[in-house]
């Protein structure tokens, strides 16, 4: 103990609890895909209507929406390089044309 108080207190470190988590996408889908298909086979018997059922429908919907339209943005620019690459081409040309 001290005999003498400080000015400045010093504190403890806080102490907390960590606990890392792990999220694996494509295990997440994979469970999910498994489920849609039995229960589309029958072998599981859940409410469509249920909540959860109806969430894993529209995860997979939108997941699915938004891989085609990633893949759509993929065409779409290479189509407009193309297009960009055929314009520079036939300027060069031209410019060739006129100058020699």
């Amino acid at each position: 103990m001290q005999i003498i108080p400080s000015f400045f207190k010093t504190r403890k470190p806080k102490q907390f609890n960590y606990s890392p988590r792990f999220y694996d996408e494509q295990a997440e889908y994979r469970r999910e895909r498994n489920r849609m298909i039995a229960r589309e086979m029958g072998i599981v018997e859940d409410d469509p209507d249920h909540p959860d059922a109806v969430k894993a429908r529209l995860r997979m919907h939108w997941q699915n929406n938004f891989v085609s339209k990633r893949s759509r943005l993929q065409v779409q620019h290479r189509n407009a390089n193309l297009r960009l690459l055929a314009v520079l081409i036939l300027v060069l040309w031209v410019f060739y044309r006129f100058f020699f």
